[in-house]
């Protein structure tokens, strides 16, 4: 692929929080292909074949025929491309930061526009805010684990109280000069930010600008002294993250009831992201012929060819078919333990429901391990929580 049409995209939070910048235009880990160019005789040949694959997908439907692609003219290009005034992110430990890019996000963060002239700076501001930062603990969800990480969906983001933009614009120079401030330096964990809990606390304890940033907020809002809110604020923000850290510490093993239970609130939401769909029965339609199937469940199911012909063996004991398509149809049921099988009169369309769940399965799969590998690094926690995904959905070794 030619570079010109490779744009970094922001895959997840750890790739800024890491840097520390709340400017983020750093190298990214990953990188989409854009093209951009309506006319297709000037796109450059790899570039071209990329988009040629994409009308064929010899593996499924064409991609140029999607809900999503099918709408656009022409069908790959996105327009136009806006770049967010601030990234909102799903993820939080003990570092809250919502920076400014000009990068693509992916779907574990969420992109932040102003509808309004002069709202960027006023919400880019009031996220930053140490005022904000309680938010995602009491409005999010605390699933335990590895970083004690607060999941905080886009729902429940907007539900987020915030001060109305009138009564921020006033002090908008005053805003922007503070965040220039804090672009220049790493943004800390709020032990950095605020009190890291040895001695007494005081508001000398504050990184000075951060400090400027929250009187700016809580004036704004009407606050007189805003002083002798933030001496009694700045504490139990910190306190409060701490014990949240702290309860993950006390409960960190894989084979505890509460982890369990934890990992299965996490799976639950995974899935509901997914948006799967249940074989055979979601790909059936009533025009389609078939007849009745009755086999046994098992454990052990595999699928081969011998002299014989096609089999499906369930705990060693073969069943043959025909048709290739045929054996693969009742696979897939067998692998779901599905013992009543409706199969198909006409082998074309059972091809054509293998085609389009197959295709499905490569898309959950890859949004399965994307949405995994974003919530922990810990190789353990990732395949106890892939094994509890598959199970639940009931596609155990076929994810």
């Amino acid at each position: 692929m030619e570079s010109e049409y490779l744009v970094p995209i922001l895959k997840g939070p750890k790739e800024f929080t890491i840097n520390g910048k709340l400017n983020f235009d750093k190298p990214t880990k990953k990188h989409v292909v854009l093209i951009q160019e309506s006319d297709r005789s000037k796109i450059k040949p790899h570039a071209l074949n990329y988009l040629k694959y994409g009308e064929k997908n010899p593996h499924g439907a064409p991609y140029s025929n999607t809900e999503t692609c099918k709408n656009r003219s022409p069908w790959w290009k996105l327009s136009p491309v806006i770049y967010p005034d601030v990234v909102f992110t799903m993820d939080f430990s003990s570092k809250y930061m919502f920076p400014k890019t000009n990068r693509l996000l992916d779907n574990r963060l969420y992109f932040g526009k102003g509808k309004k002239k002069g709202a960027a700076v006023a919400v880019y501001a009031f996220v930053n805010s140490s005022l904000f930062f309680l938010y995602p603990d009491l409005y999010g969800r605390n699933y335990g684990g590895g970083g004690a990480p607060v999941e905080f969906k886009i729902y429940e983001l907007e539900k987020v109280p915030v001060p109305k933009l009138e009564l921020l614009e006033p002090y908008s120079d005053d805003l922007k000069k503070n965040m220039d401030k804090m672009e220049k330096r790493i943004i800390g964990t709020v032990f950095d930010e605020i009190w890291d809990m040895k001695g007494v606390f005081s508001l000398d304890c504050v990184k000075p600008d951060r400090l400027e940033l929250d009187k700016i907020v809580l004036k704004s809002i009407g606050f007189k002294k805003p002083e002798e809110f933030l001496i009694e604020w700045y504490p139990s923000v910190v306190k409060t993250i701490k014990e949240r850290l702290d309860k993950a510490t006390s409960v960190k093993t894989t084979k505890t009831t509460s982890q369990s239970i934890n990992l299965s609130r996490v799976a639950d939401d995974i899935i509901k992201q997914l948006k799967f769909k249940n074989f055979p029965t979601d790909y059936l339609s009533t025009t389609y012929k078939s007849k009745s199937l009755k086999i046994k469940s098992g454990n052990k199911i595999d699928m081969g060819r011998d002299l014989k012909g096609n089999y499906v063996s369930i705990d060693k004991e073969k069943l043959y078919f025909e048709d290739k398509y045929v054996t693969k149809f009742v696979y897939y049921c067998a692998k779901r333990h599905i013992e009543d099988i409706l199969l198909l009169k006409n082998a074309s369309d059972i091809k054509e429901i293998l085609e389009e769940f197959e295709k499905d399965l490569k898309e959950w799969k890859k949004l399965l391990n994307t949405s995994i590998e974003d919530i922990t690094d810990d190789q353990k926690y990732r395949k106890k929580l892939l094994e509890i995904c598959t199970n639940k959905m009931n596609y155990s070794g076929l994810l």
